[in-house]
């Protein structure tokens, strides 16, 4: 693993420079390294901050698992890639592993199943049911008509997502309490919330009709609404390309989505993971690595969602420039279209953008957009404050851009420059 791995890791700039700051301060404690029977490395250390109990921190490699006892609410953490990157500059002697290290790495395997899996029949009748409430709910909004919504008031809302979580459909809860702040919240407010309680309402439908659907239908059904089934099929090894993350906080958990693109097998893949706050513990793939082994995918019409067999494992870099997955604008539109026609509850779609220009806001129009050879043009979220720096990239040459496609907008989180390198890491210009 490199340097310029490492520092992708970083979920954003402070966190990147706190851990530079971190690497080669004098908060360091107790740190050591030793290869484990199965050959694996394992790094540890102590951080000693005040008049605290210590901070201690781990990292498994080649397979990437770091833990961390600090209360930080962003995966990685400063001290995790503090220790990688001391790690890496041969600063940290061989030592014996101390005792506390096997109680911070104990945890679920991963990919294990969750015991609120909607395959139980029980929860299956009480989701069924939950989906119906949702269904009347949906319809007495209707008939009220939007506009009594323009006051933003979001207790209908969040009662509506609470009976839906005791109905564990979980996925379409948080559905609900995002669209929830969409009322009221711009003049085209509207535009943005019907065609999301659309799609709302034909998942009710779907499984008003669930036994007609066919098993991969009823698969991306579950996915939408409450959680994924258990993968099923052969699974599929090879050499995957680590091209984006990117998270999102609820409450105290982050959730993670791992972008990955098979270099041999020529398809995508995402990995989820949910990460509590207060005790870190997860597997992190650095943004423009290459990682090998097998992944599970979870059965659909659009099948994407994977998890893997056992851990990955860093592998030797090959040709990171995405070719293959690159598109233009038109044929990656026409790809999710195709997708969507598959899979109606498609969250997050992943893109590649070959050959991109970067416009920034002008008088009269708001926002960042790209533009292509052709002359296509795709809107960048608002606010975007990585704009100047991929305006930079590009003043030679366009450069290729990897993102998701989500609610009409496309959202960066990678650009190609030698590797592909992370967008959330890197400091914001506004």
């Amino acid at each position: 693993m490199s340097r310029e791995h490492i520092r992708e890791m970083a979920p954003d700039y402070p966190t990147s420079r706190a851990a530079e700051d971190l690497a080669l301060g004098d908060k360091w404690g107790a740190a050591g390294w030793g290869d484990t029977p199965s050959g694996d490395r394992l790094l540890w250390a102590e951080f000693v901050e005040g008049k605290r109990a210590p901070t201690r921190v781990t990292a498994s490699l080649p397979a990437m698992r770091l833990t961390c006892s600090c209360a930080a609410l962003r995966f990685p953490c400063r001290h995790m890639i503090a220790l990688l990157s001391r790690h890496l500059a041969g600063t940290i002697p061989p030592g014996a592993v101390p005792d506390w290290v096997a109680g911070l790495e104990r945890g679920p395997a991963p990919g294990a199943r969750v015991k609120d899996s909607p395959d139980n029949p029980v929860r299956r009748a009480a989701l069924v049911a939950g989906m119906a409430d949702l269904a009347r709910w949906l319809g007495d909004m209707v008939g009220q008509g939007l506009a009594a919504q323009a006051r933003g008031n979001r207790a209908p809302w969040l009662d509506a997502a609470n009976r839906l979580v005791d109905a564990y459909a979980f996925e379409a809860a948080r559905e609900l309490r995002d669209m929830s702040a969409i009322p009221g919240s711009g003049p085209d407010w509207p535009e943005r919330l019907l065609p999301r309680m659309g799609r709302l309402a034909l998942l009710c439908e779907a499984f008003r009709r669930f036994d007609e659907l066919s098993p991969a239908e009823r698969a991306d059904a579950l996915a939408a609404a409450a959680r994924s089934p258990r993968p099923e099929g052969p699974p599929v090894a090879g050499d995957w390309l680590v091209v984006g993350h990117r998270a999102e906080t609820e409450g105290r958990q982050l959730r993670i989505r791992t972008w990955l693109y098979g270099v041999t097998a020529r398809r995508w893949a995402v990995l989820s993971d949910t990460i509590a706050g207060g005790r870190l513990d997860g597997f992190h793939l650095p943004t423009g690595a290459t990682a090998r082994g097998e992944l599970a995918y979870v059965p659909g019409a659009w099948p994407v969602s994977a998890r893997p067999v056992s851990p990955l494992r860093l592998a030797p870099p090959v040709d990171g420039s995405g070719t293959g997955m690159a598109m233009t604008i038109d044929e990656a539109i026409a790809g999710y279209a195709a997708a969507l026609s598959a899979n109606p509850w498609l969250s997050a779609y992943p893109m590649t953008l070959r050959e991109v220009f970067v416009e920034p806001p002008e008088p009269g129009r708001k926002g960042w957009r790209l533009r292509d050879r052709d002359g296509l043009l795709l809107p960048l979220p608002e606010p975007f404050a990585h704009g100047w720096r991929l305006l930079s990239l590009s003043a030679g040459r366009p450069p290729a851009l990897f993102g998701e496609w989500d609610n009409g907008v496309f959202v960066p989180l990678s650009v190609f420059d030698g590797g592909w390198q992370a967008m959330a890491g890197r400091r914001e210009v506004p």
